[in-house]
């Protein structure tokens, strides 16, 4: 069998993380690492070279695709912007151990952690970062970018905007059990830590607490 040659960019914590999906995956050889941190270039990480940076990259020899190892959404999206504008491949890392309903769609470049359960026909989009222990229960969407963080909850008909945040441990529902009833938590939006959302989340707003409730708006960047 001949293995798909992927690059991890990213030496933090989430490039560890995602290299140890990828090394459970027999269909994947990991070649090295990348990082826009020259300091890090030349060192290695689980035995592999961190090669270098952007310019190494958009060379494009030597691997065949790239796996997005960012845990933050603003740089994780510029990254991955930046990688399809130069039509390089995304790499997904999905944990044996998720478990996915055969209805699931998933865009290129999306990580899934260990524990993770999507249940009927979830839309999960491109370079979506889903933590460990998360649930996205059926008929529900997740935007480009957005970031779900470990044990979060993410209940029916609920649609997830691009680039928005999801605290750990949160929990998000819609106000009603009907067919019709679904919730939106808009684009850039940030639910903390802990928060139970049982209504509409505007684009770009902060929100805390059980039930959640505005804490402030994200600045424009």
């Amino acid at each position: 069998m001949v293995k798909r040659r992927v690059l991890v960019y990213g030496t933090g914590q989430t490039g560890n993380m995602v290299a140890s999906i990828l090394e459970l995956d027999k269909a994947v050889e990991i070649v090295g690492f990348a990082d826009d941190d020259e300091t890090k270039w030349g060192h290695s990480l689980r035995d592999l070279n961190v090669l270098g940076g952007r310019e190494f990259v958009a060379r494009g020899t030597g691997f065949d695709a790239v796996a997005v190892a960012i845990g933050r959404v603003t740089p994780r999206r510029a990254l991955s912007t930046w990688l399809c504008d130069q039509d390089i491949p995304l790499q997904s890392a999905i944990h044996p151990s998720a478990i996915l309903a055969k209805d699931s769609t998933i865009g290129d470049g999306t990580i899934v952690g260990a524990g993770t359960t999507l249940y009927v026909n979830p839309q999960i989009g491109r370079s979506v970062f889903i933590g460990p222990r998360v649930v996205v229960s059926h008929d529900s969407a997740v935007g480009d970018f957005a970031l779900l963080s470990v044990g979060s909850v993410i209940g029916a008909r609920v649609d997830v905007a691009a680039g928005a945040f999801v605290g750990a441990g949160a929990t998000v529902m819609p106000p009603g059990w009907g067919a019709d009833a679904r919730l939106m938590i808009g684009e850039d939006a940030i639910v903390g830590v802990g928060a139970v959302v049982i209504r509409d989340v505007e684009p770009r707003a902060i929100v805390v607490g059980v039930p959640a409730k505005l804490l402030r708006y994200r600045e424009e960047t």
